[in-house]
């Protein structure tokens, strides 16, 4: 797989949480996520900024983002809101005909735009 052209980011639109391990149940919502003040959510994402990602998942009954983390934590981003996007991830700086979005939408949606190549090689449904 060829590497992606551009800077990959994610818009933390909702809370978020990082867990040492992944928590059962997850969280369904922002209720169940501890409310952050700035600097701690500038201390928390640092402390992870160079981590790798071993997997990503979404949840089953809504877009949650789950990032799992090389050495165990577990990264998880609320994506539920019945008003609003709750997060965005996407590619910017790179070739325009290359560019990536994914959207968690409002009620517990999910939207995606991919370059053209790759929705060729998707099967029709």
């Amino acid at each position: 797989m060829k590497p992606i052209d551009g800077q990959v980011y994610i818009n933390l639109a909702s809370r978020w949480a990082v867990f040492a391990s992944l928590p059962t149940p997850l969280p369904t919502s922002e209720q169940g996520l501890p409310e952050l003040e700035t600097d701690e959510k500038r201390r928390t994402l640092c402390s992870i900024r160079e981590a790798d990602i071993e997997r990503v998942e979404l949840g089953d009954d809504a877009p949650h983002l789950v990032l799992f983390l090389k050495g165990g934590k577990v990264f998880f981003l609320n994506g539920y809101h019945d008003k609003y996007e709750t997060w965005q991830c996407g590619v910017s700086m790179g070739n325009r005909s290359e560019s990536w979005l994914v959207v968690s939408c409002p009620g517990g949606g999910l939207a995606v735009w991919v370059p053209k190549n790759f929705r060729a090689a998707w099967p029709t449904v």
